[in-house]
C-alpha cells in the first residue's frame, strides 16, 4: 500500500501517506525505514518535514506492469483503494 501510494501519486510526507492507510504512524516510520534501508525508497528533509518517493527504477517498473491490478485509485477522491496481490 506504501509503495502504491508513492507510485500514483509521487513523493508523500508521513502526514500525506498516514491519510489514506490504516496504520499508526510508529508502524509507518518502521515501514519506510525498511524500504529506505533495502533502497527502494528515498527521503529528503524539508522543515520539519520528510518527503518519501520511489528511487528504484525495478520497484517502479514492477508497480507500472501490476498497476491495474495491484494498485487501484479510486476516481472520485484520488487515495489509493486496494494494494493486494489478488
Amino acid at each position: 500500500m506504501i509503495l502504491c501510494q508513492l507510485k500514483m501519486l509521487g513523493e508523500r510526507s508521513v502526514n500525506q501517506l498516514l491519510e489514506n492507510l490504516t496504520i499508526s504512524q510508529p508502524a509507518l516510520s518502521q515501514h519506510l525505514a525498511v524500504m529506505k534501508e533495502e533502497g527502494l525508497i528515498d527521503c529528503r528533509k524539508v522543515g520539519t518535514s520528510i518527503f518519501y518517493s520511489i528511487t528504484d527504477e525495478i520497484v517502479s517498473n514492477v508497480l507500472d506492469a501490476l498497476d491495474t491490478r495491484f494498485c487501484q485509485i479510486e476516481s472520485d477522491n484520488s487515495s489509493v483503494s486496494e494494494c493486494s496481490l489478488n
